[in-house]
């Protein structure tokens, strides 16, 4: 999946509820455990780094930059609502 499309999934479901954006959230990093990313939906592997952010009792699992994409949206959803 490209970026671009990652992107654009994460807008949708920021748009639509499925994700939602959340300043306290809380985040780790770790390895990979074979979770699926929320943002691109692919299984992170154990060579890579999987964040880990629980939001209001939920936890997703990010790929680096999948996660750096969230945040990014996060702030551009923010930014238009201000």
């Amino acid at each position: 999946m490209t970026e671009d499309m990652i992107r654009a999934r994460v807008r949708a479901m920021l748009s639509s509820g499925d994700l939602e954006c959340e300043d306290s959230a809380r985040v780790w990093a770790g390895t990979g455990a074979g979770e699926l990313c929320a943002a691109c939906l692919e299984p992170i592997d154990p060579r890579s780094v999987e964040y880990e952010a629980d939001l209001q009792g939920r936890t997703l699992h990010f790929h680096m930059r999948c996660h750096e994409i969230w945040l990014e949206e996060c702030e551009a959803d923010t930014t238009k609502h201000a």
